[in-house]
């Protein structure tokens, strides 16, 4: 058995499985108590009501306070990091210094840029595997649009818009990991900060890839959306409320005519059907209730038992952040940021955006 130890109880360490709103397990606990390999061994966080309430619901009896007396105590092979993102960097520092063999953390990986390179030189440097938790990489309708666009199914690329909700670090650095993954390295990153109560603002504007310039629009606050649409020479790709639970997903072909059999053309002219096509949305029979963090858990098995990186490693983690920062740069600066960031000092400390007036979730 591979033992499992979670730092942090809160809504991605258990509490987001107790919601109707994600394909369940959603949680790290959740996967650590499900998976037939991994025995939850102990878990850690500064609530003690979290914390008891943890250990009741997996049966998990060894809970601390202190996450370094925890990494003391217990021989742990996978650790979760599960707290606010200012605390990643030296948490992850100290599991790689105490013998961890691999780190899941969650998303952004960190503040800035030297922090993402100071932890991910400790996990090099002690062997462990560094996995970030942009979820969606493990999600269906990741790879299925991956492969579509790998074998040109809707042609070459003309253009890309991408809505997101819950600032640039929370909902942003998931849209920014998958366009990554999708249309390679960011080039450059012009766009504004809508600057608002929040530590972490929403922005819109405007990110090159290689081939590819991004729309991008993060500034939605009464509700959550993540939706992608994707327009190529040949058909195209939308997505539709892709949070994690896979809401809609439709893929475009063009096929016949815009005007079938036994349509009036709008002149006395005759219209030439064979030039003007219609996209035709195509079904897809999908396993939408697979759960991406019990894929996500599969992949880091995997990377321990075949020495080999999971989807989302440190490097991917960084540049996911690397992309949010650079709205904060250009936005303060009023000019096009280029890519790599000079400035791995700037920091943005993430928060979630509230929906309530006390701000609780």
């Amino acid at each position: 058995m591979t033992n499992a130890a979670v730092i942090g109880c809160g809504r991605m360490g258990t509490l987001f499985d107790d919601t109707n709103v994600f394909i369940k397990p959603a949680t790290h606990g959740g996967i650590y108590y499900l998976h037939p390999k991994i025995k939850l061994i102990s878990a850690c966080d500064i609530n003690n009501n979290r914390l008891k309430n943890f250990g009741n619901k997996y049966k998990c009896k060894n809970l601390y306070c202190d996450y370094r007396y925890m990494l003391k105590k217990e021989k742990i092979d996978i650790l979760s990091i599960c707290t606010h993102a200012q605390d990643h960097s030296q948490m992850c520092i100290d599991a790689a210094n105490y013998g961890v063999k691999s780190i899941f953390c969650e998303k952004p990986i960190a503040t800035n840029l030297t922090e993402c390179e100071e932890m991910i030189k400790a996990c090099e440097e002690n062997n462990v595997k560094l996995t970030i938790n942009h979820t969606r990489r493990w999600g269906i309708y990741f790879d299925y649009i991956n492969n579509i666009l790998k074998e040109k199914v809707i042609g070459d690329i003309d253009a890309v818009t991408a809505i997101s909700t819950a600032g640039l670090l929370n909902g942003g650095c998931h849209m920014f990991d998958m366009l990554r993954n999708w249309f390679g390295d960011a080039e450059w990153v012009e766009g504004e900060i809508e600057y608002d109560n929040s530590t972490d603002p929403s922005a819109t504007g405007i990110i090159k890839f290689k081939d590819v310039l991004v729309y991008f629009n993060n500034s939605f606050k009464d509700y959550v959306t993540f939706d992608i649409s994707i327009i190529g020479k040949k058909g195209k790709i939308d997505t539709f409320g892709m949070v994690r639970s896979e809401r809609r997903f439709e893929l475009f072909t063009p096929k016949g005519s815009l005007y079938d059999k036994g349509t009036k053309a709008l002149s006395r002219e005759k219209v030439p059907e064979d030039n003007i096509k219609k996209l035709i949305s195509k079904k897809l029979e999908l396993n939408t209730k697979q759960s991406p963090m019990m894929n996500a858990l599969d992949d880091i098995i995997n990377s321990l038992e075949n020495n080999v990186e999971t989807k989302c490693n440190g490097y991917d983690g960084k540049s996911s952040l690397e992309i949010a920062l650079a709205f904060h740069e250009s936005s303060r600066n009023k000019k096009r940021v280029y890519l790599p960031l000079q400035n791995k000092y700037l920091r943005v400390i993430p928060r979630m955006t509230s929906f309530t007036k006390d701000g609780k979730f």
